[in-house]
């Protein structure tokens, strides 16, 4: 992997896609077998953070609110949140440190639309939250705008935006909650002010941590981990493979080939993800695929407080989906698996930012994938 230089965050972002925007139509054949791609190291985080929120708006990377563990878990430490609000923008070689949101926030459901970061829940120290707000980068300066409430504290949800309407899917209620939702809610942008409408619940358990994407019109949601009571009060999760797919009536832009297989406004269940990909970072891929990027497969959960510093890590496998197809496919690795963070489109890019590479410890990292022919950067020193 090639370090860059501060003149890659220029070519990084001249690419010009807005928020949440999937990249260009071409872009998907970088993403299948056989084709090149390149790992751009982007400049570190000030911070170790995961469970954060990270968008693009107006050309420049935010990263708001997560969570870091300062002392180690395994020597004792404790989980702490941030409210903390970081800008990267076009030009710049170091983030800085912008604003901060209300109150330490993290785990809340993220998505993009038309250059705003939207956030709904989420959760502190001690309570899960129903606030929801859209962030901003205009002129130099965050701005926030507040969204209806959802209808009850959630977090570790997954969003997406599917037209004009914010979805937000699974989650739980409370930090103590051995239930997972399987519920689903639905906010329309252009008339916020009509609040939040409950969807019909997507099949199979209720879940935390599920991957949710929008792509070709349609909502979808895979894996995540559902929960029971454990021992000593403690929670137990299950890894889930399963994947569903919501069509809203008023969307229109299904891929012929698998338009039969589609009743709208209805939920219908997909082909199985391969392996659990639990808290992946995840986005829609030219117009027919979705790119799911590691995640947390459950295999070596039981063995944390066993491995403690020497866990190795989360998956770095690669999987796209084709909607098209119904299938998945390996489309290659990342250089580490980082989960409870996003996957950021940058024109035919992704960008990674931060998140958990091991249980109870937080990276710093970033990193941008692309094309081999796309943006090509100096090298560090040159």
């Amino acid at each position: 992997m090639r370090v860059r230089s501060a003149l890659l965050l220029v070519l990084l972002l001249a690419n010009g896609c807005s928020a949440g925007d999937p990249p260009a139509a071409d872009a998907i054949a970088s993403q299948m077998p056989g084709a090149t791609i390149v790992w751009d190291a982007l400049p570190h985080l000030p911070r170790p953070l995961s469970g954060h929120t990270t968008g693009l708006s107006h050309g420049a990377l935010l990263v708001a609110g997560g969570t870091d563990f300062p002392v180690s878990l395994f020597d004792g430490g404790s989980k702490v949140w941030y409210d903390s609000v970081y800008v990267l923008e076009p030009g710049a070689s170091a983030w800085r440190l912008t604003s901060t949101l209300p109150h330490r926030l993290a785990y809340a459901a993220t998505a993009s639309a038309s250059n705003r970061i939207l956030l709904a829940g989420g959760s502190d120290e001690t309570r899960h939250v129903a606030d929801a707000f859209a962030l901003e980068w205009v002129d130099g300066t965050l701005r926030r705008t507040a969204l209806p409430p959802l209808p009850a504290p959630l977090a570790m949800a997954g969003a997406a935006v599917v037209g004009q309407t914010l979805y937000v899917a699974g989650g739980h209620d409370a930090p103590a909650s051995a239930q997972a939702s399987n519920l689903v809610m639905a906010l329309d942008l252009q008339t916020p002010d009509a609040g939040w409408q409950a969807l019909p619940p997507f099949p199979g358990p209720g879940r935390i941590l599920p991957v949710v994407v929008a792509q070709a019109g349609q909502l979808f949601v895979a894996s995540g981990a559902s929960l029971s009571p454990g021992a000593n009060s403690g929670i137990v999760r299950h890894y889930l493979t399963d994947a569903y797919a919501w069509t809203p009536e008023a969307e229109a832009t299904i891929p012929a080939a698998a338009a039969d297989a589609i009743t709208r406004g209805s939920w219908r269940r997909i082909a199985d993800v391969p392996r659990a990909v639990t808290a992946a970072p995840a986005a829609a891929s030219g117009q027919t695929h979705i790119i799911v990027f590691g995640g947390d497969d459950g295999t070596l959960a039981d063995r944390v407080t066993e491995l403690e510093d020497s866990h190795p890590g989360f998956s770095r496998d690669v999987l796209a989906y084709d909607v098209a197809a119904d299938n998945w496919t390996s489309v290659g690795s990342m250089p580490e698996g980082l989960v409870t963070t996003a996957a950021v489109p940058l024109g035919d890019a992704i960008a990674i930012v931060g998140g958990e590479d091991r249980p109870g410890h937080r990276s710093a990292s970033a990193h941008r994938r692309r094309p081999a022919q796309t943006s090509p950067a100096p090298t560090e020193g040159s």
